[in-house]
């Protein structure tokens, strides 16, 4: 059967080899060619009486029905009105055939064929007030052949047809050849005009290879699966067609609409009418449909509107956000900057439903920028801007560069930043809203010396004659410079030596190569590794370098050894060879102190992976093979993989792990998860070696196993678990329904439990006993029987019961919720005050009740007495001197701004204000003698913040203030930088000495 279908085959290729033949002497050769072949004496082969092999000629088949039904539906397309995309697309096919078939015979017999393409969508009502919508085209046009063979053939291109091939092979005899492309690639959107439709007329006439019109039909098509009815019209004068959609009932869309958001630019004069709106394509210019996508984006500083067009008709710049296109039509695929149109030759690869790019080469898109170039940065045009230069930097280096250097050749050095006009031959160009960039002193001096030289800060800042001689930036340094190849920070640090995996990734981030980087970072000031000229560029060295294996940050560290299993991940992912991998990470500068050559590295798979992995998940994080692996991993990762403890160790072992000690007398058991496990459920959350295990874990889990408490504690230590409590205690203890609940913190039964390294305190028994009706002698016998350390004598508890306030006053924020007052520290005065505010209650008053309820009250060495409390406390020792929260910490030191603006507060002398809070047991160390405080001027407290609001966060006394910091305070308060500075360091700051730290020419080097 198989080589009957052959057969079959080769007789329509002998056949149409015949006809061709016969119509070109060229071909003469062909006519010797049998007409046909013959399968009549073809079966199987028969030994001893039997066939070989029988077939019933049964195959895969499609089912036609339910596959035209996928192809016309909106499971395939999803939106109906595709199919106007579609009628669009054959039609532009149609123009281009005959624009080849017409240059062909222009070229090749010197005849004259003047014609212009044109394609034309009309949408109305019929005569029977049926809607339709026509697409009409001048072009190839059908005959009965390409109606029988392509148009009603699903899944069948014209560039299929033996006539096109033989025809294109006539083409390319030329020099140069003419060119075709269709934008054809399935030979299925026919179909999807019956999501509009549920009959179709075509009219149409094919142009034939003398160029002269050929019949003229009319096809009539009352469904998908219905016969076509082909009249044949008589001789045609024009070639083209023209398919009318009978639109089904109910059917709203609009051609001229839809064809506005997906045609950008016409190939051929296009034009569409439905009857309420009009719309007109001129071939090769981009429509104004096109700018909504633009106006989206804000308008920029600097950057005026529109678009400015390149010669070509394939690049349109724009102030935002572009598109790439294929064949003019928009795919959802967007780009800063500009409107690329991939067309013909350069038509990217697209979804079924063409509604996507699916691929396309960017070095195409890269070279039509670039040839687009002179356009953008022509004198009088307005569009470039700095902060759209900045935005372009980070996708497209390389032309960024190139925009820059034109521009500023070109007559556009004069660029508006922040409202002041500024040379950007001098500036240079480095990363949006220049200015008082983060990252090393070296850096941001640079940027300052270079901005000011070139007109910025002309308020604040005044440059030297010579700052004009700073090193100018070009777009891509921001690249270079960032540790992550993204323009941002964290920026290479000057006084290191710049890695070769960085030369690396810039040079695949820029499309420099990586001699290229380090010749422009050595021109920067920083010094590159030895060895760019050789390093070169693997398509792996991405994946290979970064930490997930995934191609993208968070990188390796250079400075960091490469663990075993990195190497692994990273062969797997890309099929090289963990040799391969080892090579190319050395040779980036890695270290890797692996000696693959002595492991058996094909016994390594998926499962050491895993019990690498801290998480047992075979991903990051991952064991540190500096620290030995601690039982408990060992134990999760034996059961993780089901395999023995020591065969698991064993693994590690061979991973270069090494092990704790207990190792190789660690057996894994059923219940290890369970008692291992917080909620004792085998799953995370896991018991921290950290903590000490509490009492009622050790019961919780002796229960749920049914394995004696000392069996369960003693487990537990053999994995290098502390146990808490008094364990002999709770040998013989049973659990009680409400014991969970009393050693809870919360006391809902559940974690956290409460710490059995303490005693439990007052304030835990008394809650416990009000929440279960209990009393508290009994609260306390029952934790002391789970374990738990009571110190407290029930007898000499003086209160039986909580107030409506205690809980208010023992916890932490004044809430009466977690976190609460510890009882083994003191009481602060200040603490005690705040309560009372909180609850309208005497000072007296809370202190004696914390007492009771087992606090020690301490008046903080010679702090003041209850007695001696002032109105302003509860102010001064506020954030916002508001007298309510968040309070001052006391571990943290007050800071100046906050004592100035307490004593503007209560009017009060600085100096008594900082008296008080030491008094109040904060640490104030700030040495007030040297500082003029009567001279403290408003502005200085705006100056001294961190967001330059006169609120805190406040500068860090103990560290110098940043550069970058007084170049906003000067801009913000319009002052000059070095009266900022006074004003600073009559604070008490430290300040640097902007005459010694600039002029900065690089950023790298002394």
């Amino acid at each position: 059967m198989a080589l009957r279908a052959h057969i079959d085959t080769l007789n329509q290729l002998l056949a149409e080899a015949q006809r061709a033949a016969a119509r070109d002497e060229t071909l003469a050769p062909l006519r010797n060619l049998p007409n046909r072949a013959a399968t009549d004496d073809v079966g199987p082969l028969v030994r001893d009486g039997v066939p070989a092999y029988q077939s019933a000629g049964v195959r895969f088949r499609l089912a036609e029905d339910r596959v035209r039904e996928l192809l016309m539906g909106e499971q395939l397309y999803g939106d109906p009105a595709l199919a106007i995309r579609e009628l669009y697309q054959n039609a532009l096919d149609a123009c281009r055939y005959r624009e080849a078939r017409t240059e062909y015979l222009t070229r090749a017999h010197d005849r004259t064929l003047p014609w212009d393409g044109r394609i034309r969508f009309v949408q109305g009502v019929d005569e029977h007030g049926r809607g339709y919508l026509d697409c009409s085209d001048n072009g190839i046009g059908m005959g009965v052949r390409e109606l029988s063979e392509v148009f009603s053939q699903a899944g069948v291109r014209l560039a299929d047809l033996p006539e096109f091939l033989e025809e294109q092979a006539e083409w390319g005899r030329l020099d140069p050849p003419v060119q075709l492309y269709p934008n054809s690639r399935f030979g299925i959107g026919v179909l999807s005009y019956f999501m509009l439709a549920d009959e179709l007329t075509v009219e149409t006439c094919r142009m034939g290879r003398d160029g002269q019109a050929g019949e003229r039909l009319r096809v009539s098509i009352a469904g998908p699966g219905s016969l076509f009815r082909i009249q044949d019209l008589g001789p045609g004068t024009e070639t083209g067609t023209t398919v009318r959609l009978h639109l089904r009932e109910g059917i709203t869309v609009g051609s001229v609409e839809e064809l506005r958001k997906l045609l950008w630019v016409a190939e051929f004069a296009t034009e569409a009418n439905d009857g309420v709106q009009s719309q007109h394509w001129a071939p090769g210019e981009l429509s104004t449909a096109a700018s909504a996508i633009d106006d989206e984006d804000e308008e920029e500083e600097g950057v005026g509107g529109g678009f400015v067009a390149a010669e070509g008709s394939r690049v349109w710049w724009c102030k935002g956000n572009g598109a790439l296109l294929a064949d003019g039509l928009y795919a959802g695929k967007e780009i800063f900057g500009a409107v690329v149109n991939l067309n013909r030759d350069l038509a990217p690869r697209l979804s079924v439903d063409r509604t996507k790019i699916l691929a396309y080469r960017e070095d195409d898109v890269d070279r039509l920028l670039w040839e687009a170039v002179p356009a953008l940065t022509a004198p009088g045009t307005t569009l470039l801007g700095y902060d759209w230069l900045c935005r372009l930097a980070p996708v497209r280096p390389l032309v960024a560069d190139l925009i820059f250097e034109q521009a500023i050749e070109r007559g556009h050095g004069k660029w508006e930043m922040d409202g002041e006009t500024v040379d950007a031959a001098i500036t240079g160009c480095f990363v949006a809203n220049d200015g008082p960039v983060g990252g090393p002193d070296e850096l941001v001096e640079w940027r300052l010396t270079a901005l000011a030289a070139g007109g910025r800060y002309r308020k604040v800042l005044k440059p030297g004659p010579d700052w004009r001689r700073a090193l100018r930036s070009r777009p891509s340094d921001a690249l270079l410079l960032s540790v992550d190849v993204d323009g941002t920070g964290p920026w290479l640090d000057p006084v290191d030596i710049v890695p070769l995996v960085h030369l690396v990734r810039a040079a695949r981030k820029t499309g420099r190569s990586a001699p290229e980087v380090a010749a422009r970072l050595s021109t920067l000031g920083f010094e590159p590794s030895v060895g760019a000229e050789a390093v070169g560029v693997d398509p792996d060295d991405l994946i290979f370098t970064s930490r997930d294996v995934d191609g993208t940050r968070p990188w390796l560290q250079p400075d960091q050894p490469v663990h075993l299993v990195h190497l692994l991940r990273a062969a797997h992912k890309t099929g090289r060879s963990v040799h391969q991998v080892v090579a190319r990470l050395r040779q980036l500068g890695f270290d890797v102190d692996v000696d693959v050559d002595v492991l058996p590295l094909e016994q390594f798979g998926p499962k050491d992976l895993i019990i690498a992995s801290r998480d047992l998940d075979g991903s990051h994080p991952w064991l540190d093979p500096r620290e030995p692996v601690t039982l408990l991993h060992l134990l999760r990762a034996a059961h993780k993989v089901a395999l023995p403890a020591d065969e698991t160790a064993a693994r590690l072992a061979l991973l270069g792990y090494p092990l704790d000690s207990g190792w190789d007398s660690l057996v894994t058991e059923p219940d290890d998860l369970v008692l291992i496990s917080r909620d004792l459920d085998s799953t995370s959350p896991w018991l921290d070696l950290a903590e000490e295990v509490a009492p009622v874990h050790v019961l919780r889990a002796a229960e749920r196993t049914s394995r004696p408490v000392a069996e369960v504690a003693a487990r537990l230590r053999s994995f290098g678990f502390r146990l808490g409590g008094n364990l002999d205690a709770i040998e013989v203890v049973k659990l009680e329904p409400e014991d969970l609940q009393l050693a809870s913190r919360d006391l809902d039964g559940s974690q956290p439990w409460l710490d059995s390294s303490r005693p439990v305190p007052l304030i835990h028994l008394l809650r416990a006993a009000e929440s279960t009706g209990r009393e508290v002698r009994e609260v306390a016998a029952r934790l002391a029987a789970c374990g738990y350390r009571v110190d407290i004598d029930p007898d000499a508890i003086l209160i039986d019961h909580l107030e409506p306030d205690d809980l208010t006053i023992t916890s932490e924020d004044l809430d009466g919720s977690d976190p609460w007052l510890d009882p083994m520290k003191p009481v602060p005065t200040i603490r005690i005050l705040r309560a009372a505010q909180r609850t309208r209650r005497t000072v007296h008053d809370i202190a004696a009740r914390l007492t009771f309820l087992g606090y020690a009250v301490s008046l903080h060495g010679a702090g003041p007495s209850l007695d001696q409390v002032e109105p302003d406390d509860l102010l001064i020792t506020s954030r916002d001197l508001d007298g309510s929260q968040p309070w001052l910490d006391l571990e943290e030191q007050v800071p100046l701004p906050h004592l100035l603006q307490a004593a503007r507060r209560v009017r009060r002398p600085v100096h008594e204000i900082a008296a008080r809070l030491e008094t109040l047991g904060y640490t104030v160390d700030v040495d007030l003698t040297s500082i003029a405080v009567d001279s403290v001027k408003p502005n200085d407290l705006l100056l001294a913040s961190t967001d330059l609001d006169g609120s805190r966060p406040w500068l860090d006394a103990s560290q110098p203030v940043p550069l970058n910091h007084l170049l906003a305070a000067a801009q913000k308060i319009r002052k000059p930088i070095e009266e900022v500075s006074t004003r600073l360091r009559a604070l008490g700051y430290s300040v640097p000495d902007v005459d010694t730290r600039l002029p900065r020419l690089r950023p790298g080097g002394v």
